[in-house]
């Protein structure tokens, strides 16, 4: 046996020698890896060995983040054949050939990454989006990263060209921010990110706020948030969208092609904060070296109560844009987010735990507090035909049909000519 042994490793040794010597790129195409470098504008240059089922995946999403651009600037990315190996990539070949049962698991050992692109309905609203995040392959629950770039840009929609910006349904904007935390499990990525740009609808997004991201692979989702769950990997677990137009790639060094568990928002029941570690679906806690000010979560309001953090606000927005601590402040409706009272929306609906959407003539902060999707100056406002509406309260009409408002004959209601039958819309009545 001994003689069997040393014989057998006198044979493959040689052979091993031999393999580094004579390796060439070619041999990749033998184990079904190939390499490419994936390099973006906002500085990504990322090295890596996909087979092709993942590779075919890579290069649709960038083709996606490219079709539909998303922040200001926009981000653009593309794919290159790389170089030839390196001496560790030849060693993972070598082991591959030599444990060939293993080889489909070896692409992309090194890196965890999330890359996608494209659209998202959000209300009456289409949005762009663009993400690019990468993180060394890792267990930890909140790995900081790399690299990369998460932006949003939503379309500007306007009833008419001529009245924009007070006419229109989307105001449009732009928002970038740089990740700083991803979690890949699966095909699930969760990020947090730093925002370094925001403007027009986004403006809520204050520059040096954090943005909550998490993006699924087949079916691609995506979704944001200003809201931060400590209990979950990077904080994030907001409600996630179907993709309108798009891809999103998603890809686990350690488990390429397996599938991950979404994170799924919860309401808080209670508001209640005991000082231990033991967390609950229902319960928010913290230990005693939470970065947390309030001991109970505080409403928005006119007092402006101070906050370090999500958790001290019943809002789960903390405005920090002016330092630390900041203040607790109201978010918008258009995604129900969570509230304990009514200072808590810029809506000044709360209900049932979450913001509401109002009627004109309503009190907004954005076009998504209101069912006619029309702020102006913290007021609903109603719309001209052929606005959107929920009801014929947000038609200047009187006439919502089918979710969009509709002409009356002349002696009905009007605020535009459009909203006539006749064109002609004369002190406030249709006229003939």
């Amino acid at each position: 046996m001994t003689r069997f042994l040393k014989r057998t490793l006198f044979m493959l040794v040689p052979a091993t020698l031999m393999a580094f010597v004579l390796w060439v790129p070619a041999s990749t195409s033998d184990l079904g890896l190939q390499n490419v470098t994936l390099s973006c504008t906002d500085g990504t240059l990322l090295d890596l060995e996909l087979d092709a089922i993942a590779l075919t995946a890579l290069a649709d999403a960038v083709v996606a983040i490219n079709l539909y651009p998303a922040g200001d600037p926009p981000l653009a990315c593309s794919l290159s054949q790389s170089s030839a190996s390196s001496g560790s990539t030849v060693l993972r070949r070598l082991l591959a050939l030599l444990t060939p049962g293993e080889a489909a698991a070896g692409g992309n050992p090194q890196h965890d990454y999330a890359v996608g692109g494209g659209q998202v309905q959000k209300g009456l609203c289409t949005i762009n989006f663009a993400l690019s995040a990468h993180v060394g392959d890792t267990d930890a629950t909140s790995p900081p990263t790399s690299g990369g770039t998460f932006n949003l840009t939503e379309q500007q929609s306007c009833l008419m060209p001529s009245c924009a910006p007070t006419c229109c349904i989307c105001g449009g904007g732009h928002l970038v921010a740089k990740p700083d935390c991803l979690h890949v499990e699966g095909d699930v990525a969760q990020l947090s990110a730093t925002v370094t740009h925001s403007d027009g609808s986004f403006s809520s997004f204050s520059v040096g706020s954090q943005i909550y991201v998490e993006a699924q692979d087949d079916p691609d989702m995506i979704g944001w948030t200003g809201t931060a769950l400590g209990t979950e990997p990077c904080d994030a677990c907001p409600a996630t969208m179907p993709l309108l137009h798009g891809n999103v790639s998603v890809h686990d060094a350690d488990c390429p092609g397996c599938t991950g568990t979404p994170c799924i928002p919860t309401t808080p029941t209670t508001t209640t904060r005991p000082t231990t570690t033991t967390t609950t679906a229902t319960t928010s806690t913290t230990t005693s070296t939470s970065p947390c000010l309030n001991a109970t979560p505080a409403c928005a309001g006119p007092m402006r109560t101070a906050c370090t953090c999500g958790g001290d606000c019943t809002s789960q927005f903390c405005d920090l844009s002016g330092g630390s601590p900041g203040f607790c402040a109201p978010v918008c409706a258009d995604s129900m987010p969570p509230c304990g009272c009514n200072a808590d929306c810029s809506s000044g609906s709360c209900v049932s735990d979450r913001c509401q959407t109002v009627s004109p003539p309503g009190p907004c902060g954005c076009g998504g507090d209101c069912t006619s999707q029309n702020c102006q100056g913290g007021t609903c406002k109603k719309n001209c035909v052929p606005g959107p509406c929920m009801s014929n309260a947000d038609c200047s009409s009187g006439s919502c049909v089918a979710g969009f408002c509709a002409p009356v004959l002349p002696g009905g209601s009007c605020g535009c000519g459009g909203d006539c039958t006749t064109q002609f819309c004369d002190n406030g009545t249709c006229g003939s």
